[in-house]
This record gives C-alpha cells, structure tokens and sequence, in this order.
C-alpha cells in the first residue's frame, strides 16, 4: 500500500529546472509525479545520504537527479541536476527551517548569503535570534562560543564554523537550534517521537510562511500531476520570496513593481490579486478586484492564468482591458458612445486640410500627419488637457520634438478643428471614450471597485491611469491596497508618456524594484541589451538607462541565432526548416512553444500564409487568450506584450524594416521618437523568448543588429542565398 506523505517545492527546485534542457526538466517533473504518488515506486531509487540521512535523492533518468529533504511524512524537493552535481550538492549542505528569519531551504558550504532581488526589504534578522545569550550557555556553550553566534548574520554563516575548527556535531547542534525553542531543546528527551515533532514543525512553518519563504503550500497528488503534465511557463505557482513578500504586503496607498522583462512583474501582479481578493473576500460582491491594461488581448491571458493559481477566491475579480472597460461606464451611465476609426481618421484628414496651410508652423515644421494625430490623441487627449494655457505649458514625457508658443497654438486649432467634425460625423476617439469615463467615476459617491491591479502601466495614458484610480479611490484619503502598479518604462511601445506625480499619484516608498531576471537566458538578455541598451527611459516615477541595470539571468543558455529569408518573402520552406532544426535540438519543444513576431501587421499575414503553405498549424495571437495549444503563434511586436515562449523567431529584420525608412524631409526630433519606440518593441520581442531566439533578415540585416553580429550564431538554410551579413 503506497504511503502517505506530504510534499512542496522549493523555489530553487523551479530554477534548477530551468537551467537543464527541456526533456530533462520534464523527466525531473515526472520523477516528482511519481515519487508523490508512490515514494517507494520502482525506478526511482530512493536513497538517504549517508552524510544526513534526511536528504535523498530520486531518479529522474540516468543521469538525472532530484534532491530532497525530509522531515517524517513530510518531503520537500530541493533542486534537480546531474547526478554528481546532486550528490556534491547536497554533501555540502543542510536543509533548515528558521522560524526567526522565516527560512526554509537549502543552504551549503561556502554559499554566499541570500542577495535580495529587490530594493528595501526590512532589516536582517539574526539565525539565532529566538536564543538568549543565558540560554545559549545554560546549555553548554562557552562564552566565547555564544560571541561568535552572536557574529553570524546568515544560516550559511554557520557552516562555515568549520574553517573556526568547529567540531561536524557541534555545528549539527547549533543547526538544530534554529529549528528548536529553548523549551523544547529542554524537553527533547521528553518527547516519544523527535521526527513527528520536526515533521509538525515543518508543515506548521510552510503553513504560516512558506510563501515568503520560496515553497509552495503541500500539494496533493492531483496538483502535482496537473503541475507535471503543463507546459513549464504554467509550473509557476508561488514565487521567489522577494517576489512574495511584495505580493502580500499591505500598502497605505498606492504601489509600483518595476523591473526588466522578465522579472516576474506580471506573475507579482498575479499573486497579489490573488492576496487582495483572499484579503477582502467579504466585500468582493460589492466591490470586486479590477485586473487591467492597455493591451486589449492580455486580460483573457491574465484571467486564465490566474484560475490556474491553488491560491485567493476566483470570483470577485474582473479582467479587462481599459477602453472597453470606459465604454462599459459609460454604457451603463446612460451614454453610448460610438468609435469609427474609419470616420475618425477621415475627421483628421478634413481637419487637416482645413488647419495645416502652407507655410503655417505645422507646415514649416515638416512633421509628419501621424505624428500630429499621435500628438492630439496621446499627448492632449491621452492628458485630458482641458485649455490651450494649459497645453501651452505641459512639460511633453516622451516626445523630443520642440513644440515652441505658434506651433501648439496651431496643434490645439487642430485640435477644435478635429472634433468639431469627429462630431459631424456622430463618432469619437478612444480617448474621448476614457476622459468621459473619467468624469463619470469621479462623480460616483463611493468607489466602484475595492482595488485595481494595473499590468503593462508604462502603455497606459495619463488619462487612463487617473480613470482607474477614480475608481478605487476614496474622496477624501488614500485606502489601504487601492492602487497597484506594474509596468517597465524600457518596455513602453506607445507614443506619449507622462509620470506618476503628473497623474496624481504618489508612489514614494511604495516602489519595489525587481532586478532578477526569471524567464530568458543570459545570451539572450545580453543580445537584447546590445541591440536596445544605453537609451535614457523616461519612467512613470524616475529616469534610467535601458541596460545599466542587467537581469541576473539563471541560466547562460545558447547563442542568439541569425539567418537570412528569401527577399520574396516566399518563407513556408525556410519557417519549416527553423521550426524543425529547434524541435529537434530539444525533444521538450511543442509547436504550441514557438512564437513568430513581427514588426508589422504586413509581415505577420506574410508568416501566416507560409506557415499555411508549409502545413503548420499557427494561431493569431489576436484569438490567443493564454490557454495551451498545439499551435504556432503568430502577432506583432505590441500583440506580445506580457507573453513568453520557449522559442521566439523575429523575422523581417532588414535594412529599411527595422528600423522603417522615414519620409525624405521628416525633422530629426520625430524620427528619433519613432525610432525610440521602434527600439523598444524589439526589445520587448527578443525578450519573450525563454530559451532560443532566432532573428531574421532580407537581403542586408537591420542596422540594429550591428552591435551583436560578432557574437551570435549564423545559421545557414538552403533555401537561403549565400551574402554573409558581416561582409
């Protein structure tokens, strides 16, 4: 008859499997299905160490190992590896739990202690801090041995006793301090059974802060086979406990999380909402969690990926984007506002012809009519500006271009011109839709929802930001947890930009930064870096320098790989080459793990018409609401945001794509806002992949590219002409 046991993952046992290859990661996976289902099951090979015989290994296949640490009935995997890296691992260390500084894990010889990932975490707590100086010695130690505890500042201090000429069974005494009150330690011979006392002891810490310190809650066989059986983005169910502890904290107002791609910013967001709604379950019917974003396909994602959490009610929280989210407050408030993009852009061009003379500063300035309409749209709009005085004075985040007294008086004639016709012609812009809503909520008489979470914060408007917060927002003063932020300004894709303090709303030492990266390599992140690093970000709260701050990458990963498509832009033979070579240099890579991003909406009917001639099934990341398929997917740049894939492939990096060629006679300033942008939607592209990146081109590679042509891996495919892109 199988026993029965408890078992959690350590936050490491996650990152270990990461760094092995996929197939490996899964044979580790399911090595953990079986153990939990039958820990005596033939083929794992459970086996103590002879050094502790509460750390044991199981197998994963031949080569393949997987750490754990028992405690009676109680299991906890540690990390997995090749089989003489296990071993030597875990000869060099000791599994503890310290209820003073809420540690649970695995720490080892020579380790160095713990580097938070974010800035301001509270003060250290000493291991030994629960033991008075009296009780330390009253139960043998020396003075002089109690001022050197007294010197430790991490558990994997005491390991290093050894290099003092500490004796193995005195350091194995101070190790079971940590987990032992003075009280106990007295009564230990008291007590009939040592194990079943450590194995409560145990569920009891995962129990009251296993989150924050890095473990899952105890699985039940079920969760993890559901867990064994998913992709491996969907094995995130708890996160590092620096990412914890901001997922929990209670904030009197409003709060950030910032960090590069791939920092986990989403998966904090997620947890939190999880948190919130468990928090203010009560209120929930009245008030319910409002997950949003400017991005309109990511809160289907998000709202999938957040049933797939064990943790926080499902019910009483909403997923939606912003702009359909106005549109429904103003449904139900009575207006029904009507958006043509098709009368809306006719509105400009009327407008347009109208205003814009020749010779008129708008003329002489040469700027181009998108620039214009993004100016009216993302700056004005995008601010609800209320007056030309005010206008004329607005500091533009975001926009390089100078906009001197003449020029903005022109634009806001513009402006009037504009929706003078938007309103001939019975239609609105989504931005008028928002500033509507807006006043809609600040007029509501107490807030609509108990606390918005904001994902991708750096796409929204000022406007659409000052929309959520009136919603969540008491009259009179801050509420406790009522605002949430997530967002990276090196990420930004959109025109405008605006900062926190211009919206109202105050986020000083409220900010958490994340600075460990989690999902991409570290080959990957440099390329990235390369290719769109050293621009000044003008953030939602401060300023920096997009690669001045690397990720801690967990895994080196492969090089970066370049090939060439065929100018006719004929691809199916080539996408089938490059889907079948990454399939085959790993048997864990699914077609469902591949996603194909383009610059243009052009280029991605390009891709998805070869695919259809190669015979691979793709899915549009248009239709893609974050459940598991066995499709390729395909979209833009922007349709990426907050998505992973094991495999990204970027074709359409040509000279004259990547960046686009601007207009002959375009001024310099608006160029160079549009090429910032551009920069940073590649950048966010190449930063979706988790383990390849495959970057393409047509006849000459993007300019772009020049930085990482050295470094990176040239991939030749026959169907392909012969012109090298470094000669």
């Amino acid at each position: 008859m199988p026993v029965e046991i408890n078992l959690a993952f350590a936050v490491d046992f996650l990152s270990s499997v990461y760094k092995l290859s996929a197939s490996d990661g899964q044979r580790a996976i399911g090595a953990i299905e079986k153990f939990r289902s039958n820990p005596t099951a033939s083929g794992l090979n459970l086996e103590a160490m002879k050094s502790d015989p509460s750390l044991m290994t199981i197998r994963g296949s031949r080569s393949i190992r997987v750490a754990l640490s028992r405690r009676g009935s109680t299991y906890v995997a540690l990390f997995a590896g090749q089989h003489d890296d296990v071993y030597n691992r875990l000869n060099n260390g000791k599994f503890i739990v310290n209820d003073s500084t809420k540690r649970i894990e695995f720490i080892e010889f020579g380790q160095q202690p713990p580097v938070p990932s974010i800035t301001a975490l509270d003060s250290r707590v000493q291991p030994l801090q629960h033991w008075t100086d009296d009780r330390l010695r009253d139960i043998g130690f020396s003075s002089e041995e109690v001022a050197t505890l007294r010197s430790l500042d991490y558990e994997e201090d005491i390991l290093e006793l050894f290099k003092q000429g500490w004796a193995e069974p005195r350091v194995d005494e101070v190790l079971q301090l940590l987990e032992t009150t003075y009280e106990q330690y007295i009564n230990r011979s008291l007590l009939d059974d040592q194990e079943r006392v450590r194995d409560e002891h145990l569920q009891r810490a995962i129990a009251r802060y296993g989150a924050v310190a890095g473990l899952s809650p105890l699985l039940g066989e079920e969760e993890v086979a559901r867990i064994a059986r998913a992709p491996i983005e969907q094995w995130m169910l708890f996160l590092h406990p620096d990412q914890s502890e901001v997922a929990n904290r209670t904030f009197n107002g409003p709060a950030r999380v910032r960090g590069s791609a791939g920092t986990g910013k989403t998966v904090v967001l997620l947890h939190r909402t999880a948190t919130l709604a468990k928090r203010y379950e009560e209120t929930l019917e009245q008030q319910p969690i409002l997950v949003t974003t400017y991005i309109s396909n990511l809160p289907s994602i998000l709202s999938t990926l957040y049933r797939q959490l064990p943790l926080g009610p499902k019910r009483g929280v909403e997923f939606i984007n912003v702009d359909k989210l106005a549109r429904q407050i103003c449904v139900d408030a009575g207006e029904v506002p009507t958006v043509s993009t098709r009368s809306v852009d006719a509105a400009f061009a009327s407008a347009w012809t109208t205003v814009v003379k020749p010779g008129s500063p708008i003329d002489r300035a040469k700027l181009s009519r998108s620039y214009m309409l993004e100016e009216l749209e993302k700056v004005i709009k995008g601010r609800d500006i209320p007056d030309f005085d005010t206008y004329l004075e607005v500091r533009r985040v975001g926009r390089s271009t100078q906009f001197a007294g003449p020029l903005r008086k022109q634009t806001w004639e513009l402006l009037q011109e504009w929706n003078l016709q938007m309103a001939q012609r019975n239609t609105v812009s989504f931005a008028d839709v928002v500033n509507r809503a807006k006043r809609i909520a600040l007029a509501l008489p107490q807030p609509m929802f108990r606390s918005a979470l904001i994902d991708e914060a750096q796409d929204l408007s000022q406007s659409g930001l000052e929309f959520i917060r009136a919603l969540v927002a008491s009259r009179s003063e801050d509420r406790p947890d009522e605002l949430f932020i997530a967002g990276d300004g090196a990420q930004r894709i959109y025109p405008g930009g605006f900062t926190l303090l211009q919206a109202g709303v105050d986020v000083r030492g409220r900010t958490t930064v994340l600075h460990r990266g989690y999902r991409t390599t570290q080959a990957i992140a440099d390329a990235a870096n390369a290719v769109a690093g050293g621009i000044m970000i003008e953030d939602l709260d401060e300023d920096f320098i997009r690669g001045n701050d690397p990720d801690a990458a967990l895994r080196q990963g492969e090089p970066v790989q370049l090939c060439e498509f065929p100018q006719d832009q004929h691809w199916s033979t080539a996408l089938a080459q490059i889907v079948h070579q990454v399939r085959s240099s790993d048997d864990g890579i699914g077609l469902g793990d591949i996603g194909i991003l383009t610059p243009t909406n052009k280029l991605s009917e390009v891709v998805t018409s070869s695919l259809r001639e190669a015979g691979l099934p793709f899915l549009s990341l248009e239709s893609y609401e974050g459940s598991t398929t066995d499709e390729i997917k395909v979209g833009t740049y922007h349709r990426s945001k907050g998505l992973e894939f094991k495999v990204v492939i970027l074709p359409g990096l040509s000279e004259g794509t990547a960046p686009r060629t601007p207009m002959p006679g375009t001024p310099i300033q608006e160029i160079d806002d549009q090429r910032r942008l551009e920069i940073s939607a590649l950048f966010v592209a190449m930063m979706r992949a988790r383990d390849h990146l495959m970057l393409g081109y047509s006849g000459q590679p993007s300019p772009l590219l020049e930085s990482i042509l050295k470094s990176i891996e040239i991939v030749e495919l026959p169907s392909t002409n012969s012109n090298s892109p470094s000669s």
